[in-house]
């Protein structure tokens, strides 16, 4: 008998180690839910639910991390003024991207599949998400969340939807403007974006 419950434990011991959440899961889970709740809450007006997905932003990504890569080259060319400024108008231009997105919701579904350790970077770790759309037929789409994990913090650094990062493509954006007016003009560029007087481009995806 004693000999059962050992053999059926050394069973069932690394069936549970397979199918627990890594804390990078978990928390790419979570954040999803709470987001999920908040589009939910058709009580919410459109002003609160926009302030509560900046702030779960805010917590939950490293947008400076973020701001610097789509930067790239040039964040060493860049004043320490310029710097700032970017990094300020960089985040208020991803609240309204994210927000855009949001705002769309139509009740999709959201589930978290797994991960896998980032090569070359020890403390990175891609959560594989699937958004099911509410359209007869749709395809899933397949979102991969970057998080870095430091001191026990989790945030995340980059998405990609269907293999696309928004980093990535937001950088290619951001040289182009560059390209054509430098540092101050992408500036200007983030400050028309963010005060409406030029639509904001979602990076990646419709």
């Amino acid at each position: 008998m004693r000999f059962g419950l050992i053999l059926l434990a050394a069973i069932l011991l690394p069936l549970q180690l397979v199918f627990a959440a890594t804390p990078q899961e978990t928390f790419i889970d979570q954040l999803g839910q709470k987001a999920i709740a908040v589009l939910a809450d058709k009580s919410m007006a459109p002003d609160a639910r926009h302030a509560a997905f900046g702030k779960m932003l805010h917590e939950n990504f490293d947008l400076k991390t973020i701001g610097r890569f789509t930067l790239g080259r040039h964040w060493r060319d860049a004043s320490d003024a310029q710097k700032t400024q970017y990094q300020e108008l960089f985040e208020k231009m991803v609240v309204t991207v994210y927000t855009q997105r949001f705002d769309n919701y139509a009740g999709q579904q959201f589930s978290v599949k797994g991960s896998t350790p980032v090569d070359g970077a020890a403390s990175d770790t891609l959560v594989h998400s699937s958004i099911v759309q509410t359209e007869q037929g749709a395809p899933p789409v397949a979102v991969d969340w970057r998080v870095r994990t430091e001191a026990g913090q989790n945030k995340i650094i980059d998405v990609m939807v269907e293999g696309v990062s928004m980093s990535l493509t937001q950088r290619n954006d951001f040289d182009g403007v560059v390209a054509q007016g430098g540092v101050d003009g992408l500036i200007k560029d983030l400050q028309a974006r963010v005060s409406g007087e030029k639509p904001v481009a979602l990076p990646v995806g419709k």
